[in-house]
Order: structure tokens, then C-alpha cells, then sequence
């Protein structure tokens, strides 16, 4: 498996309506990106947040995120003050 970690900074009062528009206009179009497995977000901060995008291989996510980033972009892009990601093989996975 296969991850892209992105850290988030939103303009300020930008990480509300930011998610909210990725709830209803960019979480949708994951489901059809091949082998896309999960995807987790945490709020760190009031303005602050980091995603996990886990996929099948590395070339499903290089591939997913370039067909997702125009997406974001379009949706949430003036929330957000910055956007820095980092890419990685999932070495330690435990479920409950």
C-alpha cells in the first residue's frame, strides 16, 4: 500500500468551509479513483489539518491525486493558504 500525507494550513476562518466543501463536492469523487483504499483527516489546529490518502500501489496514487487536485482546487482552493505533501510506502498498518 501506498500513501500521500498532505499538511494543510487554511486561511483564517478558511478550515470550516473548506471541509464542508470537500464533504459534498471532493469526497464523492474518490470512490471512482482506481485503488483507492481510505482516506483519513485530522483538524490539528483551527486552521491547520492532515489528510491521509492510502491506495494500492504508488502509481494509483500519483495518478489519483493528480486527477483529485484540480478538484480540490477548484473546491476549496480559496480556503487554503497552503498545501504541503509528502508521499510514502505504508509500513505499519493495525486495525482494531
Amino acid at each position: 500500500m501506498y500513501a500521500s500525507v498532505l499538511e494543510v494550513t487554511f486561511k483564517p476562518s478558511g478550515a470550516e468551509p473548506a471541509v464542508a466543501a470537500f464533504k459534498e463536492q471532493v469526497a464523492p469523487a474518490f470512490k471512482s479513483v482506481e485503488g483507492f483504499r481510505h482516506y483519513y483527516g485530522v483538524q490539528t489546529g483551527p486552521d491547520m489539518a492532515v489528510t491521509m490518502l492510502i491506495f494500492d500501489t504508488q502509481e494509483h496514487a500519483e495518478a489519483g491525486v493528480q486527477r483529485l487536485l484540480p478538484l480540490v482546487q477548484e473546491a476549496m482552493g480559496s480556503h487554503i493558504a497552503r498545501m504541503d505533501r509528502r508521499w510514502g510506502e505504508l509500513v505499519v498498518n493495525i486495525s482494531g
